[in-house]
C-alpha cells in the first residue's frame, strides 16, 4: 500500500489505523487541474474527486502492483471553491464569507493499481458556520495563524476531528478490503 500524499496528518491517521504502508507525494499542480476542471463546469465534489483520482493514478503509474491510495478535500461555500488562505487578510475574509453560512466539506479517496482507479468513496457533509463577529475572527486568527498558515486544524479541535477522521478512515479501509476480498470494486 502507497499513500500518495507528503501530508503528515493523513500518514498518522493510517499509522492510527494500523496500516502498513510507504508514502509518496503525487506533485500534481492541483491549482491548474482545479481551474481546469472548474472551466469545463466541473462542480466542487467532482473536483474533489478527480483530485484524488490524479494523485493514486500518478503514483500508481511508478509503483507497479501497489495500491496507491489518493485522497483530496474541496471546501465548498455555495459552488465556490475555498482554498488555503494566502495570508492573514485572506483568511479574514474567508471567515466572514462563512459566518452564519453552510458550507461543505468533500473529501475524496481513490485507490489505484498500475494507473486504473479499483475504488473509490466520497463524502459530503454540510456544515454551517456559527455566526463570527469581526473581534472573535481577529482573536481566532491571531491565536491560530500558525495552524491554519499550514493547513493544520486549530489545537483546540485537533483530537475531536483526528478521531472523526480516524473513524471515517477505519470504514474505508474495512470497507475496501471486504471489497477486495469479494471482488466487489465499485468504480
Amino acid at each position: 500500500i502507497v499513500l500518495a500524499s507528503g501530508s503528515q496528518t493523513r500518514q498518522t491517521l493510517l499509522q492510527n489505523a494500523g496500516v502498513k504502508f510507504s508514502a509518496r507525494g503525487a506533485r500534481i499542480d492541483e491549482d491548474a487541474v482545479c481551474a481546469s476542471l472548474k472551466n469545463d463546469g466541473a462542480n466542487p465534489r467532482d473536483i474533489a474527486d478527480a483530485l484524488a483520482q490524479a494523485k493514486a493514478r500518478k503514483v500508481s503509474l511508478k509503483e507497479p502492483g501497489a495500491l496507491v491510495i489518493g485522497c483530496a478535500q474541496v471546501f465548498d461555500l455555495d459552488c465556490l471553491i475555498l482554498t488555503k488562505p494566502r495570508d492573514l487578510a485572506d483568511a479574514t475574509t474567508q471567515l466572514n464569507a462563512l459566518s452564519g453560512k453552510q458550507h461543505r466539506l468533500h473529501s475524496a479517496v481513490v485507490i489505484c493499481q498500475n494507473g486504473a482507479p479499483l475504488w473509490r468513496h466520497l463524502n459530503s457533509p454540510q456544515m454551517r458556520m456559527r455566526d463570527l463577529s469581526t473581534e472573535f475572527i481577529a482573536q481566532y486568527l491571531a491565536r491560530n495563524w500558525t495552524s491554519i498558515r499550514q493547513c493544520r486544524w486549530a489545537a483546540t479541535s485537533w483530537k475531536r476531528k483526528e478521531f472523526a477522521c480516524f473513524r471515517l478512515l477505519r470504514v474505508i479501509i474495512f470497507r475496501f478490503a471486504a471489497c477486495r476480498r469479494s471482488n466487489c470494486f465499485v468504480i
